[in-house]
């Protein structure tokens, strides 16, 4: 049980780490700041729009992978990659100011995000399987928690003094200038961070084959032939999982879940990664932008919790209700209560709230559907598809938006995205998947195959 409270701490931190995606939809006014003084003076704010959604993206294509390469390699190895990766990413950023190159860099973070975004929960849920819900919203309190620490860090180190930007939108050169001090102590907590995070952390699957191993140490024959099925019952064969893809995606129940995510996620994505930018324009001081945005971090990871624990007692449909109705209300009305700034924060934590909402109840969803086994690898391809909707927003937003009226229409867009996702909700029906009993047959021809090819591999080595 201690291995099980070590691995949710450690997990914890190295989502901190990995969440720090959302910190640079809070300081891109910075960075990008940053780089027009030093070799881009042609940048433009709008794209800076693109720093968090890239990664955002990438990590959903990602996730796919994270699953398959636990199966093949183990647990703490793709972590380790992904902190590997995680740390060369962002010491790119120290070596650059070339938006192509910076560009890249959030390419290889999105990568090490999604090998890891599935992974840490689902090996939290194997120690305490009753309590996926708790667990997802717990572990993702740290993602969503990640963009108040490092945005507070950014701000100390930059513009401790609140400085607004100029009527452009930049901020001034002695400030952005500043940026490069940030991304070191960025790569400084990042490195201990994942080291503790790293060292905390247990394979459940590695501890129970430990386990089993130790349990049988009178029988040392007993022990390895035992090893050799336990190893074979943790995979399924290509040949069956690409009958298994074939059985979900011919069925509409998963165009329905991967629609919900991506109509209501895209005015959520774009309100996280304007909303700085839109206040900048109402002319709302910097100081007061700045305590939203940390605000806003902590209320959606507070809230992560609070929807885990919420999908664990109440009916998806109920929640999702709630949760687009006030999404469509705030979606068609923020952008004319923009300048009055008390009712614009809580316009923008409310957001924060609904975000962490789709974000948390979605993965154990596809849990309970499509079944422990097959859940991550088919909620990784979902998330690949709809996470496109994470770089729609600023696509939209670098064509239409010209000037502060243009904002209306980006959010109206969201508005109809919500409206579409609800009547999708309505005629979702919750339902456990029910896979083609071809592949039960399938998969006990295949094992019967292999593990006889494993028995006889055996006998020649004694």
């Amino acid at each position: 049980m201690l291995k099980g409270y070590l691995t949710i701490f450690g997990s914890i931190l190295l989502m901190i780490v990995l969440g720090s995606v959302y910190t640079w939809s809070n300081i891109n006014a910075y960075y990008i700041s940053y780089l027009k003084f030093n070799n881009s003076p042609n940048i433009k704010l709008v794209d800076g729009f693109f720093l968090m959604p890239i990664i955002v993206y990438i990590s959903d294509i990602a996730m796919f992978f994270g699953p398959i390469l636990v199966e093949k390699y183990n647990f703490k190895k793709v972590i380790l990659i992904s902190i590997i990766l995680t740390i060369f990413s962002h010491l790119i950023l120290l070596l650059t100011t070339r938006l192509f190159v910076v560009y890249f860099a959030m390419v290889v973070f999105g990568i090490a995000n999604g090998l890891s975004y599935i992974s840490l929960p689902k090996n939290c849920w194997n120690y305490f399987p009753e309590k996926k819900g708790l667990l997802s919203g717990l572990i993702l309190f740290g993602y969503g928690i990640s963009s108040l620490i490092f945005t507070w860090v950014c701000e100390s180190t930059v513009n401790e003094g609140f400085v607004k930007t100029n009527e452009e939108g930049y901020f001034s050169e002695e400030i952005a200038n500043k940026m490069y001090e940030f991304i070191k102590k960025l790569n400084i907590i990042f490195i201990i961070l994942c080291g503790i995070g790293y060292f905390s952390i247990f394979d459940y699957d590695e501890e129970n084959k430990k386990l089993k191993n130790i349990n049988n140490n009178n029988n040392i024959d007993r022990t390895n032939y035992h090893e050799i099925n336990f190893n074979h019952t943790n995979k399924t064969s290509n040949d069956k999982m690409k009958y298994i893809l074939l059985d979900v995606f011919n069925n509409r129940k998963i165009y329905q879940m991967i629609g919900m995510s991506f109509f209501t996620l895209y005015f959520l994505y774009m309100i996280t990664n304007t909303n700085r930018s839109f206040g900048q324009i109402n002319n709302l001081d910097e100081n007061f932008l700045s305590f939203l945005s940390k605000t806003y971090s902590i209320i959606n990871g507070i809230s992560r919790i609070i929807w885990g624990i919420l999908f664990d007692y109440f009916p998806f449909k109920k929640l999702m209700y709630y949760l687009l109705s006030l999404e469509i209300f705030i979606s068609f009305t923020v952008y004319y209560i923009g300048e009055f700034k008390y009712l614009y924060f809580i316009y923008i934590i409310v957001s924060g709230v609904l975000f962490a909402g789709i974000i948390v109840i979605v993965m154990p969803l596809y849990n309970k559907i499509y079944g422990e086994k097959y859940s991550s690898k088919i909620y990784g391809i979902a998330m690949g598809i709809y996470g496109f909707s994470c770089l729609l927003g600023p696509i939209v937003s670098k064509v239409v938006i010209k000037e502060k009226e243009d904002y209306k229409y980006v959010y109206f867009s969201g508005t109809l995205f919500s409206i579409i996702s609800l009547i999708n909700v309505s005629k979702f029906e919750l339902k456990e998947f029910k896979y083609n009993s071809d592949l039960d047959e399938l998969e006990k021809e295949n094992y019967e195959v292999q593990n006889n090819e494993k028995n006889e591999e055996f006998i020649e080595k004694l």
